[in-house]
Formats: C-alpha cells, structure tokens, sequence
C-alpha cells in the first residue's frame, strides 16, 4: 500500500461529500445535551454534545498503527477519545490525550473510566502542543484532525471538521518533532475529501517519509480514508 492508491473523487461526488459534511455538523451540534453512545469496532463510545463521534475516519489508522508495550502515546485533537484508548489497550505505559474542546477532554475521560484504562491516561485541554511541556516526549504521537481548508464558524462541532488555512495541521507539523523520540513515529488520519496531498506536503517539508498504511472506502461517493505512518528521514 503506498501514496499512489489516494483516489480523487470528481466535482459531483465532491458535493456529495460536502452535504454529508454539513449533516455530520449538524448530527454534532443537535446530539442530546447528556450525551449518546457510539458504536466503534464492537465498543461502545460515549460522546458529549459538540464533541465529534468515532466515526470510520479514523478507522484505517485504529485497526493498523502499531503500540508497543509500555510506549509512551500522544494523542492531539483526541475527540472523544477513542485512539488514545485504542492505543491503552494496546498496551501503552502512558497515554496523553489533547484537545482544544474541553467537552471532548471530559469525554475522553468518561470514556477512559469506561474502557478501564485511566490509570494510564492523562487527558489535557490544548491548542495542538500548546499543553505539552517542553521537557515531554513521545515513542507515537497519532492525530486525527479536522481534514479541510475551509471557512469554519466558531463553534466546536465546526471546528472538528474543518481547518481554515489548515492552521491545526501547520501547527502540528512545525511543532511535532519537538516532542517525538529520535525512532518515534506518527500515526495521522486524512481523507481524499480534504486536504491529504497539502498534509502530504507539510510532513515532508518538516523532515518525515509518509507511508499509507491503511484505507477505507465509504458511501457512493467514491469517499475514502487513510491512514499513515510517519518517520523521521
């Protein structure tokens, strides 16, 4: 599997993708005010209202990235949490999970509790690194970001799904290394909907080989999500 098999969907199927963008949107912002349950790989998720919902984005990089016993994980624009748990289950010595909504930090903590995994867990409110010590550094660091470079309202369900000037993954890029062990590697989700080839690009200019190691194809539309391994050249 390699970056060659992203596929581009046309004009039409492009559209498609940007009324199921808005739905989901929607679906975010009218969740019930104490919360629902997900079902994600044969688990059962609970997410805050606002709070953006396991969903098969960031399935390629769950059911693929590797977790070493004991390693040390970071897991920025966490959601609801369900990669920072994962990656628990995996058998992380220490999971921190970040994320700028602190909806989504409460949920990841219920759903930390749930999985029976919070001894390990250590959940943050954070812009990117802006939470992250300079002395902490990490064998993984995943991320499974808001895929698009367009206008976004303020609000968090917006926010989840949409990047303008792909501030959150310039700022990921720029900042990583500094928080990643000299064999360490990143595992980041991106879909051929958004911005993946732009991604693509700002990982090899901060220093790091991509290698897809997983995808998915959803609905008609010809959408699809990866997943991708990176390391340092």
């Amino acid at each position: 599997m390699d970056n060659s098999e992203i596929k581009e969907p046309t004009i039409s199927e492009q559209k498609a993708i940007s009324k199921l963008r808005e739905q989901i949107i929607d679906r975010l912002k009218n969740t019930a005010e104490s919360g629902t349950e997900i079902d994600y790989l044969g688990k059962k998720f609970f997410v805050k209202r606002g709070v953006f919902w396991p969903r098969p984005d960031s399935m390629p990089l769950v059911e693929n990235f590797v977790i070493k016993p004991g390693e040390n994980v970071l897991d920025v624009c966490t959601g609801s949490g369900v990669i920072a748990v994962f990656a628990a289950l995996n058998g992380a010595g220490k999971v921190v999970a970040v994320d700028i909504n602190p909806d989504a930090v409460e949920t990841a903590k219920i759903n930390a509790k749930r999985f029976k995994v919070e001894d390990v867990f250590d959940v943050r409110v954070s812009d990117v690194f802006s939470a992250i010590k300079e002395n902490e550094y990490f064998d993984v660091v995943t991320c499974n970001p808001p895929f698009t470079d367009e206008p976004s309202d303020d609000d968090m369900a917006s926010r989840t799904l949409r990047d303008p000037g792909l501030r959150v993954a310039k700022d990921f890029f720029k900042n990583v290394g500094a928080h990643l062990k000299k064999e360490g590697r990143i595992y980041i989700s991106q879909a051929n909907s958004g911005n993946v080839h732009d991604m693509l690009k700002l990982a090899d200019e901060a220093g790091f080989i991509s290698k897809m190691i997983g995808k998915k194809e959803v609905g008609e539309n010809s959408l699809e999500f990866y997943a991708f391994e990176l390391r340092k050249k």
